[in-house]
């Protein structure tokens, strides 16, 4: 019996054995091929620096840290792109010479997409853009790139507020660009919207079904009355940037000094997830396994994760940015910025269960769509420049976010959009 259990063990004792070596022989094959991920996506000029890039301001939203200069590299779909932002903590436009000569302003409100995560200043849609301006329209308008990554409709709001509408007058164009992101949560809660709606003189009136809401003046019988500002510099120095996005773990510096990432133990999603900037094979492996997880899962697995009201509250919230920004005289745009997961076949194809799981690819634009009518919003959609047959032409194939020829499209129709309904 004894001899037996020897033999046992010694037989599982080598199949580990076996099973590690092939591991790592697997993952010394495929790290050369498909390269290791980094698990800090941003790193600065000066390595005396930290990685920490975003300050609280005392009016409660995030920027980027006013002055810095750094670069992005993923270890995979980018490396050292250029990132510098100006005193205010906007991010550098290269193609903008002299802003304080310009007669009118582009303010841009986003998360990542907006920003440009993993392309360099002058690849940027924002750069793009002004690019597009500065050809057609030399020294007239300057664009300003407000985007901060994971930020949602709640900080576009308080970014709005607290940083331009005190600067904005009558020849200025504020953008907010809306994503999937934004349009499946809301942490603002129902008390907020409420809030800013009477904050903004609008009240709710009709809440039957998403199609049908409105909005109307809290006074009846005055409109808003229009409020031209005066000319001045758009002057938005933090007024508290002491509180930084995230503190430095201990996990950092051993990783900067011995190119070893150990993941955190807080959960087994954040565990799982991180495993990708240890091994190579994992990420491709995950990758994959993400993509079989969305063909398998439940149909409508995720419509029933979205709490209720969710996307009439980011539509409202929008509604009553948009009426105090154009109240000062500012024409304001709400552009809609899609997943891959949508515009790119490939991707659709597993994430929708093979077309099934949605009512339309152009899902974003299908949810927006009554909303931005009901509520009178102007809303461009740059689905139909971005959808796409051929797998990764718009987005880095592992990051996700646009890449620099996606940033061409955003910026060449947004610049058709501005200008042609400025014109009208």
């Amino acid at each position: 019996m004894k001899s037996r259990l020897k033999t046992t063990y010694a037989n599982c004792f080598v199949v580990l054995l076996s099973l590690i070596a092939g591991l790592i022989l697997l993952e010394l094959i495929i790290r050369p091929i498909s390269g290791i991920a980094k698990p800090y996506h941003v790193e600065p000029t000066d390595s005396r620096e930290d990685i920490r890039y975003g300050v609280r301001d005392a009016r409660g939203f995030w920027t980027w840290r006013p002055l810095y200069n750094g670069w992005f590299d993923n270890g995979i779909d980018f490396s050292g792109k250029q990132v510098s932002t100006d005193a205010n903590g906007t991010r550098a436009i290269p193609c903008l010479i002299d802003p304080a000569t310009r007669d009118s302003r582009i303010f841009l409100l986003g998360d990542s997409q907006t920003f440009g995560w993993g392309l360099s200043d002058a690849e940027a849609w924002a750069n793009q853009l002004q690019c597009r301006i500065e050809k057609s329209r030399p020294g007239t308008v300057a664009v300003v790139n407000m985007g901060f990554p994971g930020t949602q409709v709640d900080e576009y709001y308080g970014r709005g507020v607290g940083q331009i509408e005190d600067a904005i007058n009558a020849n200025d164009t504020v953008v907010v660009s809306f994503t999937w992101n934004d349009l499946v949560t809301f942490s603002g809660g129902e008390i907020f919207v409420r809030q800013v709606l009477k904050d903004a003189g609008l009240r709710l009136v009709v809440i039957p079904d998403h199609p049908n809401i409105r909005v109307e003046p809290i006074d009846k019988n005055s409109a808003p009355p229009f409020e031209p500002s005066e000319q001045r510099d758009f002057d938005i120095q933090l007024m508290n940037p002491t509180k930084y996005l995230g503190q430095l773990s201990w996990r950092y510096p051993i990783y900067k000094k011995y190119g070893i990432f150990i993941p955190p133990f807080d959960s087994v999603w954040s565990f799982v997830n991180s495993l990708q900037y240890v091994s190579a094979a994992f990420r491709v492996a995950w990758s994959n396994a993400r993509l079989i997880f969305y063909r398998l899962r439940p149909e409508k697995a995720l419509i029933n994760k979205i709490s209720k009201n969710t996307f009439q509250n980011n539509f409202l919230v929008l509604k009553a940015l948009e009426t105090r920004l154009r109240r000062k005289g500012a024409r304001v745009l709400i552009q809609l910025l899609p997943s891959r997961l949508f515009f790119d076949d490939f991707y659709y194809q597993a994430y929708s269960k093979g077309g099934v799981s949605f009512p339309d690819q152009d899902f974003l634009g299908h949810i927006a769509q009554p909303f931005c009518k009901s509520l009178d919003l102007i809303c461009v959609n740059r689905f139909e420049e971005l959808k796409t047959g051929e797998r990764d032409l718009h987005t880095f194939p592992i990051d996700g976010h646009y890449n620099q020829t996606g940033a061409a499209s955003v910026a060449k129709a947004l610049f058709m959009d501005i200008f042609n309904i400025v014109n009208q």
